[in-house]
């Protein structure tokens, strides 16, 4: 069984600028945002993660955020689809973490 990286989750999600001390860019925020929503939204459906349903996904996040520019949305999307791919690489031991923690709980 592979190891979970060496930093803590919460470092895994954190913008390399709050490491620093410094505030993170506020796209970060709603980036792990979005991934979190695609990521139950799978969860819920029962759906297999696809190109399509990403494709439909953003569509619908994007009209959310006006505010976002292209640029800003270009990265705030290429964020959140590597914590997505992230996470789904990495679901199985996350999952098993989870499990060994919680209590009275399962992550089935």
């Amino acid at each position: 069984m592979s190891r979970l990286p060496t930093f803590t989750l919460c470092e895994a999600l954190m913008p390399d600028e709050a490491r620093k001390g410094r505030d993170p860019w506020p796209l970060q925020r709603t980036a792990r945002e979005l991934a979190l929503q695609y990521l139950y939204q799978l969860d819920v459906s029962g759906n297999e993660a696809s190109e399509e349903s990403l494709a439909w996904f953003w569509r619908q996040a994007q009209e959310g955020h006006p505010e976002f520019g292209d640029r800003e949305w270009s990265k705030c999307r290429e964020r959140a689809e590597s914590l997505i791919h992230g996470v789904r690489e990495w679901q199985a031991e996350l999952d098993a973490e989870i499990d060994a923690y919680a209590t009275d709980w399962s992550v089935d």
